[in-house]
């Protein structure tokens, strides 16, 4: 004999309906993962990860650029001197391809330069990066630089790059499912923002040869003093110390010398704005067997754009910001030719299902 709810039998049949609404949109919603991307996963109740096999896993290797074409004038014709292919000071070289970073920071400090740039855009049909920009900070104590440095000693090295996370129309498929509820719940449906990291190393060529005759690679992150991965909205230059807020109000002025209490002039922090998402300290953890997961802050107003991204159905990018300290005596060691980063990460997006549709 069945026992039915006597609560259940006296539920009021516009409530009933509500459910079936809430449970109709789940639906649609897990068949929307389903459409953008193959496959959804729970992970656990009433959540559904997008990752592995619906956003692009990225793995990359990205190279530093000719270092000649970095230190450029730090070479020759600096003082305008010289001839063309003269090096700034008799007896020292034109190119620094074999050099060390200590010849090229005696290079920059001996042409006054605090800091140098690069920008790479080709990177092939179908890569999934874009808009590679290095930049050298050279930290010798010299006090043109302090801005920059602070008491650090060596160089410093910052490569930014895109990252292409939905295209136009994944972006559009998988707004218009989280659309069927309010922007605002849709916004809160979107419970994490995480890159789970396989590999994150500085590498480069080592001395001897492979059996293909060409370099062997070699990891060298052990000899950085500090690295860390930030993402950033747009382009453009980042404080030198993201130890502070996330959300900056002024910053140090890069045109200002220190006043005779060694502090520069504040201006109002116009850059993009950023969240850092690791630290040397974890980089350590990070294998191919022991992948790690970061969460990218939920409170910080570059998380909140990126989701007001997604729900608006915007082709979403990530940019990338790897920041390596090299300590002076790392710098004899350590060359630019031949050197880069090799980044694999999957970006993943957790999705409440319940929080999409509690307000339907």
């Amino acid at each position: 004999m069945r026992r039915d709810n006597p609560q259940a039998l006296r539920q009021p049949a516009a409530p009933r309906l509500a459910d079936a609404s809430r449970n109709g949109a789940a639906a649609l919603l897990i068949a929307g993962c389903v459409f953008v991307s193959g496959c959804g996963l729970f992970e656990t109740a009433g959540e559904v990860t997008l990752g592995q096999g619906q956003l692009p896993r990225v793995t990359q290797r990205i190279e530093w650029p000719n270092i000649d074409d970095m230190t450029g004038s730090a070479l020759a014709g600096a003082t305008g001197a010289q001839k063309a292919g003269e090096p700034l000071i008799t007896g020292l070289p034109t190119s620094l391809q074999k050099g060390t970073l200590a010849h090229v920071q005696g290079l920059m400090a001996l042409a006054g330069d605090c800091q140098r740039s690069h920008i790479q855009t080709d990177f092939g049909k179908g890569s999934a990066v874009s808009n590679l920009e290095i930049r050298l900070t050279n930290c010798t104590g010299d006090a043109r630089c302090k801005f920059l440095c602070g008491k650090f000693r060596g160089m410093r090295i910052e490569a930014s790059v895109d990252v292409a996370l939905l295209d136009e129309k994944k972006a559009q498929n998988l707004a218009k499912q989280l659309q069927q509820a309010s922007p605002d719940a849709a916004v809160e449906a979107i419970v994490q923002l995480r890159l789970r990291f396989f590999e994150l190393k500085l590498f480069q060529n080592g001395d001897t040869l492979g059996a293909d005759g060409k370099p062997v690679v070699v990891d060298v992150t052990s000899s950085l003093d500090n690295l860390s991965m930030i993402l950033t909205e747009t382009t453009g230059l980042l404080p030198p110390d993201l130890e502070g807020p996330h959300s900056l109000e002024t910053m140090d002025d890069p045109s200002a010398q220190p006043g005779a209490d060694g502090k520069v002039a504040q201006v109002p922090y116009k850059g993009p704005r950023w969240v850092k998402v690791l630290d040397g300290s974890d980089v350590d953890r990070i294998t191919p067997t022991t992948p790690q997961r970061f969460e990218i802050d939920p409170n910080v107003p570059y998380t909140l754009k990126l989701k007001e991204g997604l729900v608006e159905g915007k082709p979403s990018a990530l940019r990338l910001v790897t920041r390596l300290s090299i300590a002076r005596p790392d710098l004899y060691v350590l060359r630019f030719d031949g050197a880069g980063i090799e980044v694999d990460l999957q970006p993943e997006v957790v999705l409440s299902v319940l929080q999409l549709v509690k307000n339907l």
